[in-house]
């Protein structure tokens, strides 16, 4: 499985509030109408719109890195980004680009056992929540 964000790969990426969930993607908005004295309801569209959501990625690389790794995330904040989750790359798939609004550092440090990971000889980790706002595609 491939999870990614921009040019950045994590071993783990998910929604916070799900550990299975991924990116959420804009859904159809409505608002009811009901006058008294008619019956039935009415329906007012409008349109597709995303609303913003937290992610939690983490991502295994060399202790060294991890202060540059920080920075290239702080500055993908005000940024559209693409989107891979679970090898579903959400630009291509559905037309959804994501706005980076913030992200936030979690923890990060040094491992002491490993085996395995995105990165050769990664002996350190960096787990990060990153608040993202789908972002419709113009045709």
């Amino acid at each position: 499985m491939i999870y990614r964000l921009e040019n950045h790969d994590f071993v783990i990426l998910h929604r916070s509030d799900n550990p299975a969930g991924g990116p959420l993607l804009p859904t159809e908005k409505h608002q009811a109408i009901t006058r008294p004295g008619v019956e039935g309801t009415g329906f007012i569209l409008h349109g597709r719109r995303g609303e913003p959501f937290d992610m939690r990625s983490y991502v295994d690389l060399l202790f060294l890195d991890i202060p540059s790794r920080t920075q290239d995330y702080h500055d993908l904040v005000g940024t559209v980004v693409d989107v891979v989750w679970q090898s579903v790359d959400y630009r291509s798939q559905f037309r959804i680009r994501y706005f980076v609004a913030n992200v936030m550092i979690v923890r990060s440090g040094k491992l002491t056992a490993y085996s395995g990971g995105q990165t050769s000889g990664g002996n350190a980790y960096l787990e990060a929540t990153w608040t993202l706002h789908p972002v419709i595609e113009a045709t």
